[in-house]
């Protein structure tokens, strides 16, 4: 939406000065103000005189007379001292530091500000006065505002349709007062249709300023990129960091400014990933929970053999008995 910044008539002399129409009086060039003419309407009395009690080397403030120094006031207390806390340094050498001195501190017996010399709080001088100057009074040689005579316009003259007999407009001058640098003004059109400079701002300058745009970035690339180089051929730690950190940020920045969502997937998936990886459970506890199943399993196995032999054995005792029974058994 276009934005209107005047408006006027351009035959009207408060909306347009100068105005096209000439007026038909003007100031005469010639006229001068006579030496004469007095244009104060006041006047300092000359018969006045400055009084016998006006003193005008009395101060504008003075002590207050009637001011008590408070009773807690302490004189000879600094208002700083060594911090008391303060130890010297382990690596503090005097031969090639000097003498250590403890930092300063606010004094805490001067919290409430009465420490050091105490002197009378200042007011207002009821004596002062100032400068004496007489009085002003009614000029009774004032003749008013000097204004030159009024003569008729040689060059007057009307035209009730300006702009139906100027020539095509071939430029437009700009004053404008900056402190920046790189402003500057193009696709200027002068019309008196808002509609079609409305148009013509959407069809012209919208395109322009998205190829300026567009050029802006390109030269801040490239000037970004010479910044970049230059940092890791000088070398060093510090230069491969600045490098490398830079063309990092720089892609991302790219990146976030062609897809956000896209990158918001990505900066999420990258904060879940090490956080599922600390709450997966590690080898280690897989590695003691099967031992302990292995161990469960064999220790079952062994339990159930343990049995079997048990009953084996039970069984070859019985066998045992009952062939001694049989022996012992005397035939008929």
């Amino acid at each position: 939406m276009a934005k209107k910044e005047a408006y006027g008539n351009l035959l009207s002399d408060d909306d347009f000065n100068p105005s096209f129409n000439q007026p038909k009086e003007i100031d005469d060039p010639d006229d001068k103000k006579p030496s004469d003419w007095v244009d104060s309407p006041k006047m300092p009395d000359p018969a006045a005189s400055k009084p016998d009690d006006w003193d005008e080397d009395a101060p504008k403030k003075i002590e207050d007379p009637n001011a008590v120094k408070p009773s807690d006031w302490l004189d000879d207390e600094p208002s700083e001292i060594p911090d008391p806390k303060a130890t010297i340094p382990e690596d503090w050498d005097e031969e090639d530091d000097g003498e250590w001195e403890a930092p300063m501190v606010d004094n805490p017996k001067c919290s409430t500000g009465h420490c050091g010399e105490w002197k009378r709080p200042l007011i207002d001088n009821p004596e002062y006065k100032g400068k004496w100057s007489p009085p002003m009074i009614d000029n009774p040689d004032y003749k008013g505002v000097w204004k030159p005579r009024r003569i008729e316009n040689p060059g007057y003259f009307t035209d009730d349709n300006p702009l139906g007999t100027i020539k095509p407009i071939g430029a437009v001058a700009i004053e404008i007062l900056a402190n920046d640098n790189g402003i500057h003004f193009d696709s200027i059109m002068v019309s008196n249709d808002l509609d079609s400079a409305a148009d013509y701002a959407g069809d012209v300058f919208q395109k322009r300023h998205s190829e300026e745009e567009t050029k802006n970035k390109e030269a801040s690339k490239a000037a970004r990129k010479l910044e970049l180089e230059k940092a890791l051929n000088e070398g060093g730690v510090a230069g491969m960091a600045t490098y490398y950190y830079g063309v990092v940020t720089d892609l991302f920045t790219e990146w976030w400014e062609t897809s956000p969502l896209l990158v918001t997937i990505g900066m999420v998936a990258a904060l879940l990933v090490p956080i599922l990886f600390a709450l997966r459970p590690s080898s280690k506890d897989n590695a003691s929970h099967k031992k302990n199943d292995d161990a469960k399993d064999e220790q079952e196995d062994d339990d159930g053999n343990e049995g079997e032999d048990e009953a084996e054995d039970e069984e070859e005792e019985e066998e045992e008995d009952q062939s001694n029974v049989k022996k012992r058994i005397p035939r008929a």
